[in-house]
Order: C-alpha cells, then structure tokens, then sequence
C-alpha cells in the first residue's frame, strides 16, 4: 500500500500560459548584503620585503633559538647542514629538506630542533608565500654558531 502526500503549492501545467506561469512563481525578498570593511594585512606579515630580507629575518629567528653542542663546535669547526625550511603562510613548518647534511648525525639533528623550536617563524609576505612553501634556506654552520 503506498500513500502519497501532496503539498498544495501552486502548480503550472503545460495548458497554463507563459504569463501564468510566471505570476505563480513566489517572490522571495533578500535583504541586501551588509557592506564589509576592506582585509587588512595580517599583523604579522611584513609586507612587501625581497627574498633575501625575509630568509635573513627566518635565519635570525631560527639563530635567535638555536643550541648547538659546543663540544661539535669546538672539534669541528667546519661542520654545515644546509637545510630548506618549508612554510605555511601563517609561518608554521610544513617540513625540513636537506640540500647538504654534515657527516655528523648529531649536528644535523640539533639544526633541525633549532627549525621546530622557532615556530611559528615571521608569516610571508604574501607575495613570497609560494617561495616560502618551496623551502628557505638556512645554512646551520659551525661557525656562525652563538
């Protein structure tokens, strides 16, 4: 047993005219939309800097945190890791890539927790935002070590 039930809505049927039909269509009234104020830039980001100025202001802050073994400092004092910093925009790690790892496991590994200890690092530009996903470089070296 099948019971069918029906709205009564009006209904236009294929011997209605055309005027017909569109009187039958309901008006619906829509408030215009509230006007919004202009997206300022966020208060971090800096704005419109070059290449070489943000990857110094990343490179500061991953110094600025950074606690290499003095002990590997001291022995080796040629040791480097150049690494790629990959970043959202909102200046958290997406990853660490390595373009160069020192032969010293310990000192690669002391680079890359001075990467995590820093995030969030200084938001891109925006105009730097696909270069800052595809990696800053930071050389992790001895001898720029504090």
């Amino acid at each position: 047993m099948f019971v069918f039930l029906a709205a009564f809505l009006p209904v236009a049927f294929a011997d209605d005219s055309v005027q017909d039909m569109l009187n039958n269509i309901p008006v619906i009234e829509t408030k215009a939309p509230e006007p919004t104020e202009e997206k300022k830039p966020d208060d971090d980001d800096l704005g419109e800097i070059d290449l070489p100025t943000y990857t110094r202001s990343v490179n500061e802050a991953v110094v600025a945190v950074w606690k290499p073994k003095k002990s590997l400092v001291k022995k080796m004092p040629d040791l480097e890791a150049h690494l790629l910093i990959k970043l959202h925009s909102d200046g958290t790690l997406m990853g660490v890539g390595a373009t160069k790892v020192s032969p010293e496991e310990d000192w690669n590994e002391g680079c890359i927790k001075a990467i995590k200890a820093a995030v969030p690092l200084p938001n891109p530009p925006v105009t730097l935002r696909a270069e800052a996903a595809r990696g800053i470089e930071w050389i992790c070296a001895a001898k720029n070590a504090p």
